[in-house]
Formats: structure tokens, sequence, C-alpha cells
């Protein structure tokens, strides 16, 4: 395996991967826009000297058109690819405008089509068997979203190996016969299809949600979904927004994973449905934006989860609450809380536990849940059966009020702790690690990592 994580792969690198005949896996992380001419050396080194590669991830900003479409050519004839994740916008992706600068991308994408057909034909000839080799795709963005055009005759015939899929936006107006064709093209070439992601693509007003309802409404003829992951998810209901609701009416039984990266916004009664609905579910994250608003409300976890078999948890979580008349706001608050601490405790097979409070709290309110992770004065005894719990994730500052008690709890009660990860976003004090408390449980078990 290779990674790059410069502004661009310098000269060095490509020379390094040049003489790489035998490699298997290539990402490249950068920050910055790629450099035109270092992009097409890199595409010949992709075409002419790697022929083992299976797995190419490349995460930049953007890419040059015409490049990014060669890339994507020469990745679809590679022999042996099978993993291609193009994590980047086509430069200038605009539709209509009277701008010189202008550059249509809809020609591309039917010259595209027109390469995909070809070499089809040419694969049937020789009698070999038609479509991409690919069981993992995340095509590139389009920032107004893939003409329908384009997306539904892609589907139906070029990636009936595809078991994993980035579902993109799909330039509108989108009619609901258009969803139809766009449901009936999933189901029916893409049988193995089980792992489904989306994201926040366009920075226009297209609604990212309505090629991905179809995706849904598709796995009803074309076989089970296992797993949906969520990038900077935005949920603009009040109540669960379309995509929840598809996942639990169509799903519920067969989902084992489900991810919100860098969430937006989620409802509260989104996530508690996907607890209490979801029963095979083996891993849950909902992991906020730095300044996302999404958490679920202690007082509101009143249903007994479902989700026994959880390995992985990650929530953000929310004190506040509603007082009925006649009744003191810190017992509804204590209730509320044992209750949320209580069902996590019953997860027994948790491996890796992450917590933290509400990301859009000022300092003040997010000290309200400094102690909650402390025997004395929190919940921590609660979770004195995690046998399993490898790693602990601690988003928000629950070490600083920690003392000698609760770190022996953790080594007793957590036997296969092997992980603590502190803070979010801009960190943690990492002068907190030379306190005595934390190279006391070092000195307990010398292998755990700090992070």
């Amino acid at each position: 395996m290779c990674t790059t994580e410069h502004s661009g792969p310098s000269t060095s690198i490509l020379l390094i991967i040049y003489h790489s005949p035998y490699l298997t896996e290539l990402n490249i992380h950068c920050s910055f826009k790629l450099e035109l001419s270092l992009i097409q050396v890199l595409l010949t080194v992709l075409e002419t000297q790697l022929p083992c590669l299976q797995r190419l991830d490349t995460q930049v900003s953007s890419i040059n058109q015409v490049a990014g479409f060669e890339l994507l050519k020469i990745c679809f004839k590679h022999s042996q690819l099978i993993d291609l994740k193009c994590d980047f916008y086509f430069e200038r992706c605009q539709y209509p405008t009277d701008s010189k600068d202008y550059k249509d991308p809809v020609p591309k994408l039917d010259a595209l089509l027109k390469f995909l057909q070809d070499a089809d034909k040419a694969k049937a000839d020789a009698g070999l068997p038609i479509g991409l080799r690919l069981r993992s795709l995340m095509l590139p963005g389009i920032q107004e979203g893939y003409p329908k055009d384009f997306l539904i005759p892609f589907l139906r015939s070029h990636v009936p190996n595809v078991e994993r899929f980035h579902m993109p936006c799909i330039h509108g107006p989108v009619t609901e016969l258009d969803l139809q064709e766009l449901e009936e093209a999933i189901a029916v070439g893409c049988p193995r299809l089980q792992h489904l992601s989306s994201g926040q693509w366009s920075i226009h007003e297209v609604d990212s949600s309505v090629s991905l309802i179809a995706a849904l409404r598709s796995f009803l003829k074309s076989g089970c979904l296992r797993s949906y992951t969520a990038h900077r998810y935005y949920e603009k209901d009040t109540e669960s927004g379309p995509v929840i609701k598809s996942l639990l009416s169509y799903h519920a039984t067969t989902l084992e994973k489900i991810e919100f990266q860098e969430c937006i916004h989620l409802n509260n009664q989104s996530i508690l449905s996907l607890a209490t609905t979801c029963k095979n579910l083996r891993t849950l994250r909902v992991n906020p934006g730095i300044e996302g608003s999404t958490s679920l409300r202690f007082q509101d976890v009143s249903t007994e989860w479902v989700c026994c078999d959880l390995t992985v948890l990650e929530l953000f979580v929310d004190r506040r609450v509603v007082v009925p008349q006649g009744m003191a706001k810190v017992d509804i608050v204590t209730h509320a809380m044992e209750r949320f601490f209580s069902q996590v405790g019953r997860l027994t097979k948790l491996e890796e536990l992450g917590l933290g409070s509400r990301m859009d709290l000022e300092r003040g309110g997010r000290k309200l849940f400094a102690k909650d992770l402390t025997l004395e004065n929190g919940w921590l005894a609660e979770l004195s059966g995690l046998k399993q719990l490898r790693h602990l994730r601690m988003y928000s500052d629950y070490w600083s009020s920690m003392v000698q008690e609760d770190i022996e709890f953790m080594d007793t009660k957590w036997p296969k702790l092997e992980k603590i990860s502190f803070g979010c976003g801009d960190g943690y004090d990492r002068n907190v690690l030379q306190k005595d408390l934390w190279e006391g449980l070092k000195e307990m078990r010398p292998f755990i990592v700090y992070v």
C-alpha cells in the first residue's frame, strides 16, 4: 500500500510508484488541488505501471474535467481494480450559463457511456463477462448532480458486481417515473449491492435524498441492505426525514451498520428510532460536525433498545429536559441520565463506546457533563458490564473530573480496554496524560494507547 498526503504527489513519490509494479493499494490524500502536469504523469503511471492495483482512493478537492474523465476510463478498463473511490469534484461543473468559462460535463458523460458500451461489446464478442469488475465505487462529485440520462443506464448495465456504492445526487427536475426507472435500474443492474453511502455533494439546492430513496426502494427487489453511511447529513423535517423512514420501513431487520459522519442535523427521534427498531445493528455512529446540534436527549430514552448486539456505539447527548409541573428539574435530569446509562450498560457486547455533549453548547453548558463518567457523581458504575470494551472515546472533557477510583474501575471492570481517545475538534490538553492518574493506568496495562 502507498499513501500520499501532500498538496500533490511529488516527483519522488511518483517515481516510487512507477517502480512498484506489485502495488495493490494506492491512497492519494491531498488538501489542495493536484497540479495538472502531475495528474498527467499519475494517469500514465496508473495505466501502464500498476497492473496489480486493486484499490485506488483519491481524496482531493477537485480535478480538471479532462483529467478526471481520463482517470475514470483508465480505472474502468483496469484488469484488477475492484475498489475505486473518487472523493473529489470535477472542476467547473456547472449547468447552463452564459459564461465563456462554462464547461458542461454532459458530453463527457455521454462519451463515458459510449466508452463503456464499446468495451462491453468487445467483451461479449470475445466471450467474456460484460460490465465492470468494480465491487466498490464512489463516482466524482458534480456540483448540481448527475443527469438521470447517465445514471440510470450506468447502473442498469455497467456495474453488475458492485457491492458498495456511494449514491450521487441527480440533477433535477426528477419525476416519479424517473425514480421508478432508477429504482428498477438498481434492482436489475446491481444484484450484489448491499452497502450504500451518500453525502452532501452539491453546494446548490439539489435534493440529495431523491436518488437515495430510489436506491433504498430498489432493495425490496434485489436483496437486503446491510449498511448505510451518510456524510454531512441534514434532516430538515421536525420529525424523521424520508431517508430515515425508508431505512426503517424497508430495512430495519437487515441493517447491521449505520453511520452519520460530520452530521449537520439529525432529529432526536430519528436516532431513537434506529436504536429501538433495527434489532440486528452492530454499529451505530452519530457523529456531528464541529458545530452540529445533532444529539440524543437523555429524557427521550424511555423505550428499551432492541439492538442488543451492538459492538460500536457513538453518540452525542443532550441534558435538556421538559419539567412537568410540580417536579424538580434536578430529579428529571437524574432519572433521565440513569435510564440512558443503564441502557448503554446493557449492551454487553460493546467493543467501542464514544460519548460527548452537544457540540453547539457554550463552555458553561459543556461543563455540566464533566462528572457524568465518574463513580461518585456520575454514572460510570452503570457501565460495569461492558467486559468486551476495547476503546473508550471521550469527545467531551469527562477525564478532568475522574479520580483514582474511576481509573481503577476501568482497569478491573473493562479487562479488554486497550485504547482511550480524548477530545474532539481542536483536541485536548496533552498535559493531562502526564498526570499520575493516567500514568498509573499505563503502568497497570502498558499496552494501552492514548490518542
